[in-house]
Order: structure tokens, then sequence, then C-alpha cells
């Protein structure tokens, strides 16, 4: 798995929004903090992850993928669930 740190430089880069604008879009005070973000120097909350994905405009499975990178649960089940018989017209 991609470190965290590293795929949030990556969307940083495709996006092509300064560390600066970046800060703005996703609500974080400091620029200084979002550096560190992307320099593997602080650890996000789930929240900034998710303010982040949103400000680079990323879609559900990159913003799954980053989550997990940065250590939270991600946003979509990593293997589906059985189907429960009763529901899906098997026996009972």
């Amino acid at each position: 798995m991609t470190p965290f740190h590293v795929a949030l430089a990556s969307y940083r880069a495709r996006s092509g929004l300064s560390v600066q604008a970046l800060a703005v879009r996703a609500a974080i005070r400091s620029t200084g903090h979002t550096h560190r973000l992307l320099t593997g120097h602080a650890k996000p909350s789930r929240d900034v992850v998710i303010r982040l994905a949103l400000a680079l405009a990323l879609d559900v499975a990159q913003t799954d993928a980053l989550l997990r990178a940065a250590g939270h649960a991600g946003l979509v089940e990593s293997s589906p669930r059985p189907e429960s018989p009763a529901v899906f017209g098997g026996a009972t």
C-alpha cells in the first residue's frame, strides 16, 4: 500500500494545486500542517482525509484508498458480505 503522504502528494501534483490552495480548499487552518501531511510528519484525522479528498475532487475509490493509507476505515467494504438466504430466495 502506498503511504498516505506519497498518495496525497501525488494527488496534489496532479491537481495542480499549491500547498496553500489545498489547505484553503480543505479548510485546514495552517499551510504548515498541510505541508507536514504531505511530507509524512503528521497523521491526519479521518475528517481531514475526507476534506482533502473533496478538495482534490477524488472519486470514491481514490478517497477509500487515501483513508486506508492514513490508517482509517475505508468508505467501502473490502469484501462483500455473503447474501442472506432468506432475503435472496434461498432455503429458509
